[in-house]
């Protein structure tokens, strides 16, 4: 975890982390888990990826 880690939140809990960084124009986003890891669920995957989206736009580079 780098001192930008943040706090990874699903439903009413903290899962673990991610580390966001930029380069070359792009989001390069980094997840890490305390335990049970949600992304097979497909609601996960489908909030994971409009959260990665929003982020990029916000920050002005690509996925």
């Amino acid at each position: 975890m780098g001192y930008y880690a943040m706090p990874l939140l699903w439903n009413d809990a903290v899962i673990g982390w991610v580390n966001a960084t930029t380069s070359e124009g792009r989001l390069i986003v980094e997840p890490g888990f305390h335990s049970a890891n949600p992304s097979r669920s497909r609601e996960f995957a489908k909030a994971w990826k409009r959260e990665v989206a929003d982020l990029a736009t916000s920050l002005g580079v690509v996925v």
